[in-house]
């Protein structure tokens, strides 16, 4: 398997268990009054990852809207971020 496909394959599987991590319940739940009174579905709403060499971490982390967010709702998706994606 080359280098590429392995890259492709972690991404995949750091994604995976990003998406699946209990934590994001708890940040949908934590922050559904803010979630409701901007009529966002909820974390994956505001925030995507999108593959990346950059060498640090295989992920970036993008935010999708155009939305004022609570520093402390950054605080938490940048922290569950970089758990799953973050090279150790």
């Amino acid at each position: 398997m080359d280098d590429a496909s392995q890259v492709i394959k972690s991404y995949s599987e750091r994604m995976q268990s990003f998406v699946t991590d209990p934590e994001v319940k708890l940040i949908d739940a934590k922050y559904d009054p803010y979630f409701e009174l901007h009529l966002i579905e909820g974390m994956f709403a505001i925030c995507d990852v999108v593959q990346s060499n950059s060498g640090v971490t295989i992920g970036k982390l993008i935010w999708r809207t155009e939305h004022e967010l609570p520093i402390e709702l950054k605080k938490d998706i940048i922290k569950l971020f970089r758990r799953h994606f973050a090279n150790d």
